[in-house]
């Protein structure tokens, strides 16, 4: 269960990263890698799903186990991977220093829908209480 739980919490975050297509342009073998990790994980997910999770667990416990383990070793990979380009945009503009990684890969992933990077913006600056975007000014 717990290696369950940990492939989810590392799918969810990089998940996120692989949806922007800025990131998944510029870590294109790393997004094929996402690509690949996303069909085995929604497979897992159905099989869960079909076989009403205890039964599964029951059944095909070293089998699912197997594939779980390798999995998150594979996310894990990609997790690094993340890390290291978020540093390469953190030395662009340092300020993202303050950031959280969470928090920079949504707003990285959101480049091109800016009103809903509007409460990402604000950790980035001190004092700013609220942003407010003009479409009609460029």
């Amino acid at each position: 269960l717990d290696i369950w739980l940990g492939v989810q919490h590392i799918w969810r975050y990089v998940g996120v990263a692989f949806h922007g297509e800025d990131v998944a342009s510029q870590l294109s073998q790393e997004a094929k890698r996402f690509e690949y990790i996303n069909s085995v994980y929604i497979k897992l997910m159905q099989e869960a799903f079909t076989h009403r999770y205890l039964m599964m667990i029951h059944s095909h416990c070293e089998s699912l186990r197997g594939r779980l383990v390798e999995t998150h070793e594979q996310l894990e990979i990609s997790q690094k991977c993340l890390t290291g380009y978020l540093d390469t945009k953190r030395q662009a503009f340092p300020r993202m220093f303050f950031v959280s990684n969470t928090i920079l890969l949504e707003s990285l992933s959101h480049t091109i829908e800016a009103d809903s990077m509007k409460h990402l913006l604000i950790p980035l600056f001190d004092n700013i209480r609220g942003l407010i975007l003009d479409p009609y000014s460029a």
